[in-house]
């Protein structure tokens, strides 16, 4: 079975650092660091039911799945994020 990616930009206002943190505590994900050369490169899974796992490669979230249900989800908790001044407050 194929899977589709959807892909989404981190807001430059928002530090991708501050997104891992809003999704470890709000959807359970654990993210692992896989690379740091170029750009830093995560991989985030969770054990909530039914949730994608995700990878972030810069400042950029790739969201593996069948259909796009998470995509909207994600832009919100994105746009929250950078509406509080840019996320820097949420450290």
């Amino acid at each position: 079975m194929n899977s589709i990616e959807h892909y989404l930009n981190i807001p430059l206002e928002v530090q991708p650092r501050i997104v891992r943190n809003a999704l470890s505590s709000g959807h359970g994900y654990n993210w692992i660091q896989l690379s740091s050369r170029t750009k830093d490169v995560y991989y985030g899974e969770t054990t909530y039911p039914n949730m994608p796992m995700l990878r972030m490669i810069g400042r950029q979230i790739v969201i593996e799945g069948h259909d796009s249900q998470y995509v909207e989800p994600i832009e919100r908790i994105l746009s929250a994020l950078k509406s509080v001044q840019g996320g820097r407050y949420l450290d």
